[in-house]
C-alpha cells in the first residue's frame, strides 16, 4: 500500500510542472531609433481573431517581452512614441512553445497639434447662484416699512440682522453705487442711516452678492450690495 502512494505522489509531482508551463510562448519587442535604445513606447499586441489585446511599455534598454500568448493569430504588433513614427508587424501566428524577436526601428517624425480654438460667452465673471437681485418692478411693489431699499434686503437669504451678511459684521458688508464704493464711514459702514441716505425711489435695482471673489469688490468680508 505504500509503495502505490509512494509511486502516486511521484505521478503527481511530475505532472504539476508540465500543467504550470502554459502555452510556453513568447514574443520580444526592442525598439530603437537612430541605433539608440526607445524607452518608453507604447508596444500594443492585438489578436485579430479573438480581439485580445495586450500592451506595455520598453524599459531603459528599449526592450519588453509577452509571456503565454495565446495561440492562433494572426497577431498585430504596433509601437509607438511621441516624436517618433509608429511601426507595425502584421500576420504573425503562435503555436505551442513558439519564441519570437522583433526588432522595430523607429524614425523621428514630427507632431503635429491641432489647433485649439476658445469660445467665450458673456461676462466671465457671470452672476453667482445664491446671489440676489431685486429689480425695479420689486422696489415699486414691495412694501417698505421706513421707504428705504435695504429694508428689502432682507429678501436674500444671507442677509441677517442690522445689514450684516453671511454672519458677518454689519461693517463687513461693502456697499457700492454705479460701482463705486460708498460706504458711510462715519457708522462704520452702514448706507441708510447717519448724514446721508439714498431713497428707493433714487435707486433702480440692486444686488446682493456674497460669494464673489472679484478684485473689484474690496472690503466685503461678508458681501456686497
Amino acid at each position: 500500500m505504500l509503495t502505490r502512494l509512494a509511486i502516486a505522489f511521484l505521478f503527481w509531482g511530475l505532472a504539476a510542472p508540465l500543467t504550470a508551463q502554459g502555452t510556453g510562448t513568447s514574443l520580444v519587442v526592442r525598439a530603437a531609433s537612430e541605433s539608440a535604445p526607445v524607452s518608453g513606447a507604447v508596444v500594443t499586441l492585438r489578436n485579430e481573431s479573438t480581439g485580445f489585446v495586450a500592451r506595455m511599455l520598453t524599459s531603459s534598454s528599449g526592450q519588453g517581452a509577452f509571456n503565454q500568448l495565446p495561440l492562433g493569430g494572426p497577431y498585430t504588433v504596433s509601437v509607438e512614441r511621441i516624436g517618433l513614427r509608429t511601426e507595425t508587424r502584421t500576420g504573425l501566428e503562435f503555436a505551442m512553445g513558439t519564441r519570437m524577436t522583433l526588432d522595430f526601428d523607429l524614425a523621428p517624425a514630427s507632431v503635429d497639434l491641432g489647433a485649439i480654438v476658445v469660445v467665450g460667452a458673456g461676462d466671465a465673471r457671470g452672476g453667482a447662484p445664491v446671489n440676489t437681485r431685486i429689480g425695479g418692478a420689486s422696489l415699486r411693489a414691495l412694501p417698505a416699512l421706513n421707504r428705504n431699499f435695504t429694508d428689502l434686503a432682507g429678501l436674500a437669504p444671507t442677509m441677517g440682522a442690522e445689514f450684516s451678511l453671511g454672519d458677518h459684521r454689519t461693517t463687513s458688508t461693502n456697499i457700492q453705487i454705479d460701482g463705486l464704493q460708498s460706504r458711510n464711514m462715519l457708522r462704520g459702514g452702514e448706507l441708510g442711516r447717519g448724514p446721508y441716505t439714498l431713497s428707493m425711489e433714487a435707486a433702480r435695482e440692486f444686488e446682493v452678492v456674497t460669494n464673489s471673489y472679484d478684485v473689484t469688490e474690496a472690503r466685503s468680508g461678508g458681501g456686497t450690495v
